[in-house]
């Protein structure tokens, strides 16, 4: 456990140098499926907030807090459960979370599903 934080520190100073990163979501990849064990369980040994982030998007207790969770979609429709930020708005709400995925908003479709099986297949290699 103590090699995946290290490199989780590693990963976000050197990737994300001169950012000052608030937030991160850790919704995990495919290999976190096949062992059972969900990226954020890596918090519940270490603090995130001694890394100067001070949001985690899939703590129990902020979604719990929420009136509206949003989020993009890889395909159509573009929106997580067809459920969209105007439909949010429209509705009052006044606690949402927006999460969303860059990747998703180019037309480069078949970029981003060669980039899922090459990170599916690593998955597997890994095990």
């Amino acid at each position: 456990m103590e090699n995946i934080y290290d490199e989780f520190v590693s990963n976000l100073n050197t990737y994300f140098k001169g950012y000052d990163i608030k937030s991160i979501a850790s919704h995990g990849d495919f290999y976190n499926k096949h062992i059972g064990v969900p990226n954020h369980y890596l918090f519940e040994k270490y603090s995130y907030e001694d890394l100067g982030i001070t949001v985690e998007t899939y703590k129990k207790e902020l979604l719990e807090s929420l009136d509206a969770y949003v989020s993009d979609a890889r395909l159509k429709p573009f929106w997580r459960d067809g459920y969209s930020v105007v439909d949010a708005i429209k509705e009052n709400k006044k606690k949402i979370l927006f999460l969303s995925h860059p990747a998703n908003w180019n037309g480069f479709t078949f970029e981003n599903f060669k980039e899922n099986i090459k990170r599916l297949y690593e998955s597997f290699y890994m095990i």
